[in-house]
């Protein structure tokens, strides 16, 4: 399956909670057989790169000083079309968009490709600085494929705020690095109708202990 993950910022320009779950979630897909592209921005000029055997394409990114005094919210404006354009032109079959992806004609292009999209929500509390982003936010969470919150709460409280399912799809942990040093019971969390049962527990471990 071919998957996308746009996403504004990334390694190694910003090392931040979503990148991280980026990293870790495309590289365990990618391990899996799929074939995982990053979309994301550089300051430089624009390339592609190879983090294992994810592709990371970086577009250019469009910043300036006086943008960010005048006008702060067009790098981000200006990412999300050419991120859209990237979709449109590698058509993936799926694409897996975080709260701040900024692809907001992610619910058009569903249509015009036939490109389902997950929507995972990463914050409780986001902090919109207009109402286009806050309407363009809550139209995402509607039209989405599937909603992930990365806890219980998080997606309880999606669920009650915009009256759609949401399941949880908890930040991964690469065992590659980080491996367990106590075996974990997993009967109670992995057992069919548990409250506290991950959508795919797989995914929250990205390589075997």
């Amino acid at each position: 399956m071919k998957i996308a993950y746009p996403y504004p910022s990334y390694w190694p320009y910003v090392r931040r909670g979503a990148e991280r779950c980026i990293h870790d979630f495309s590289g365990y897909l990618a391990g899996q057989g799929h074939d995982v592209e990053i979309i994301t921005s550089t300051p430089g000029r624009p390339r592609v790169a190879y983090d294992g055997d994810v592709k990371v394409t970086y577009l250019r990114q469009i910043s300036h000083p006086l943008m960010y005094q005048y006008i702060p919210r067009f790098r981000i404006a200006a990412y999300g079309m050419d991120a859209s354009r990237h979709l449109v032109r590698e058509r993936p079959d799926v694409a897996h968009l975080l709260s701040f992806s900024y692809v907001n004609l992610a619910p058009l292009l569903r249509t015009m490709l036939d490109m389902p999209f997950a929507f995972h929500v990463i914050m409780r509390n986001h902090y919109w600085g207009t109402r286009y982003q806050r309407l363009a936010y809550a139209n995402l969470i509607r039209s989405a494929d599937i909603v992930f919150a990365l806890t219980r709460g998080g997606a309880d409280a999606i669920t009650a705020e915009h009256g759609v399912p949401c399941e949880v799809l908890s930040p991964p942990v690469d065992t590659r690095h980080f491996r367990p040093v106590v075996k974990r019971d997993t009967t109670a969390s992995t057992r069919p109708n548990s409250p506290s049962a991950p959508t795919d527990p797989g995914a929250c471990a990205v390589a075997p202990s």
